[in-house]
């Protein structure tokens, strides 16, 4: 169970090649699913005030996708106004790795039909609390972009 985190990048990279992961440039930006998946890999580390950071500005996946944070050992993916993608408010790391499955009836459920009628996507906020400190991107879900 502890190396699970390294065969899972492992994994990706064998799969998808390192030409495809996104770059660590100074600007952020969009993390969208990796080409020919769905699952969209988002990196967290932490900066050198020990406060959470994540590769991306924000996410952006599209029902039924799966978003895999790795990063420290022990951190959380707690989701924000009791407003969660799968139901699962607070989502511990196993081996440094959280997995979030979007389903793919989320944009028909009735406690969002309102929101994504209006905007056409849908918004969860969530935080990456890590020893404490917590870093607040949003994930954003749209049918299509």
């Amino acid at each position: 169970m502890r190396y699970l985190k390294f065969i899972i990048i492992f994994a990706v990279l064998s799969i998808t090649g390192c030409a495809q992961l996104p770059c660590k440039c100074d600007e952020k930006s969009i993390g969208y699913a990796l080409p020919g998946t769905n699952t969209v890999i988002v990196d967290v580390s932490l900066n050198a005030d020990g406060v959470p950071q994540q590769n991306y500005e924000k996410i952006i996946v599209k029902p039924g996708q799966d978003v895999i944070f790795s990063g420290p050992d022990e951190f959380q993916i707690i989701f924000k106004n009791q407003k969660t993608p799968n139901t699962v408010i607070e989502n511990k790391s196993s081996s440094g790795i959280v997995l979030i499955q979007v389903p793919v009836d989320v944009l028909e459920k009735k406690e969002f039909s309102e929101e994504f009628r209006r905007y056409n996507y849908l918004t969860f906020d969530y935080a990456i609390r890590v020893n404490g400190r917590e870093l607040d991107p949003p994930m954003v879900v749209k049918r299509d972009f």
